[in-house]
């Protein structure tokens, strides 16, 4: 029996279900001992259903001032500040947001998001919709990288990512959760690198008994995107690695950029349901997609994040536990650190995806003006790039940024300095000489087309 007791007698959780697959396999200590008490929120709910006095939550409640209650509120409901209604406007009620969410998220969002994954991954109508469960709500997908990596990852356990990768991952996984944060190589000229990241999922795999796998697309920093053919690749090569060595291998889609693709060539699915179709007959594959809110929606103050996982259909009869262990190991994660996500945030992304036509339609609107930026700097990118020098972009198909490769002779960070000095342009530098990473990324996300051509005449005057 795999039991697991917190410091109440007689509070546990058993995960008989999860305990058969490579999943638990794959937890880190915290991940095999984390779960979700019978706690405050439990009793909170068991009292909403049965309780004529109800004094379990610490929510400041009652009937005795009808200014600071919802309108219409009949019994108690929760108090709340006045002047909040009016900074409202009339999309959300005061009485909601000024109320705790329930701990995994609020479950219309959960399920609302979970149909639009399906939806914008094509994995609608395909066969494989009970493998994906219900997502849990994060407090920005920055929580969600934590979340999975506290989950899986022990201090000193290797995390294979790409050496073109977004700095936080380092600090999140390294210098908070004391892991090693090792690369594979990203680009072999201007293609992805696939062999050295199979290379390197292997060498990894056979030193411990799993690997937790961080990819990003649109990439952060450069900007790549796969094509189809490439993302099934990539696909097939973790499939395989995973199968022959029979060890866990959970691979985290870091999908903060989804749908900012502008090349016509670009895979627009992402990785997620090419993963999605090969762990049906394997289950040592462990797909994991963290999305979210703050660029899908432009809503970037909002910290709102979903994580979201396939589980193997090969786990037949007992799917649906395995699904309510995971989602009960993850509801631990998030009672026991952000203890619940923004109320308010939640609901307004719920507004934005219960007219989706209108909220895409403007979305849609900012793609495509970042997109004539793409066009632009793609158009004069070029005459900065000397190819034989070690200066030269990486292929940038979408996302926010682009990446400019500088030979070592060029310290990126002395031509940051030199750009925002001499030029008041500000990029971001990258020096990583440990694995060959040094150069400047470049967000024309923020600006605008007609400053394009003075920040490219900029780098180029730098550069001399």
């Amino acid at each position: 029996m795999v039991r697991f007791v917190s410091h109440i007698p007689g509070d546990y959780m058993e995960f008989k279900a999860l305990a058969r697959t490579p999943i638990f396999k794959a937890l880190s200590t915290t991940g095999k001992r984390i779960f979700l008490p019978q706690g405050i929120f439990y009793w909170a709910g068991m009292a909403k259903k049965k309780a004529s006095i109800n004094g379990t939550i610490g929510t400041a409640m009652g009937n005795e001032i009808k200014d600071l209650l919802e309108d219409g509120t009949t019994g108690r409901g929760t108090f709340f500040i006045k002047s909040m209604k009016d900074h409202l406007g009339t999309g959300l009620k005061a009485g909601n947001v000024a109320s705790y969410a329930p701990i995994a998220g609020l479950p219309d969002l959960r399920s609302t998001w979970r149909d639009w994954i399906l939806e914008k991954t094509g994995l609608a109508g395909g066969g494989m919709e009970d493998a994906i469960t219900l997502p849990v709500v994060t407090n920005g997908l920055t929580n969600g990288i934590f979340f999975i990596g506290k989950l899986f990852a022990d201090p000193g356990d290797h995390v294979l990512t790409s050496s073109k990768h977004w700095g936080n991952y380092d600090t999140i996984l390294h210098l908070n959760l004391g892991a090693t944060v090792s690369t594979f190589n990203t680009f072999k000229g201007k293609e992805f690198d696939v062999e050295d990241l199979g290379k390197q999922v292997r060498i990894l795999l056979k030193k411990q008994g799993k690997l937790l796998l961080l990819l990003n697309f649109p990439n952060n920093p450069s900007g790549y995107v796969p094509d189809t053919t490439t993302m099934k690749q990539i696909a097939s090569e973790v499939d395989q690695a995973c199968k022959e060595l029979e060890k866990p291998l959970i691979v985290i889609c870091d999908d903060a950029y989804e749908g900012y693709i502008y090349d016509e060539t670009a895979d627009t699915l992402g990785l997620f349901p090419y993963l999605v179709e090969r762990c049906k007959d394997n289950p040592h594959l462990i797909p994991v997609k963290l999305d979210g809110a703050s660029k899908e929606l432009l809503f970037y103050g909002g910290r709102v994040g979903f994580m979201t996982f396939a589980v193997s259909p090969a786990s037949k009869g007992v799917l649906e536990e395995i699904k309510k262990e995971l989602d009960n190991k993850l509801s631990g994660m998030v009672r026991s650190t952000i203890s619940n996500a923004s109320r308010v945030s939640q609901e307004l992304v719920l507004q934005l995806l219960s007219n989706k036509v209108k909220s895409f339609k403007e979305r849609g609107d900012v793609i495509n003006v970042l997109k004539e930026r793409w066009t632009v700097f793609m158009e004069q990118c070029k005459q900065i790039e000397a190819t034989s020098k070690g200066i030269y972009f990486d292929p940038f198909q979408g996302g926010f940024f682009a990446f400019l490769n500088l030979p070592s002779s060029f310290p990126a960070k002395e031509i940051a300095t030199k750009l925002i000095d001499d030029h008041a342009l500000g990029v971001i530098p990258i020096e990583k000489p440990d694995i060959g990473v040094n150069g400047i990324r470049i967000a024309y996300c923020s600006m605008l087309k007609s400053e394009i051509s003075s920040a490219i005449d900029a780098i180029s005057k730098t550069l001399q």
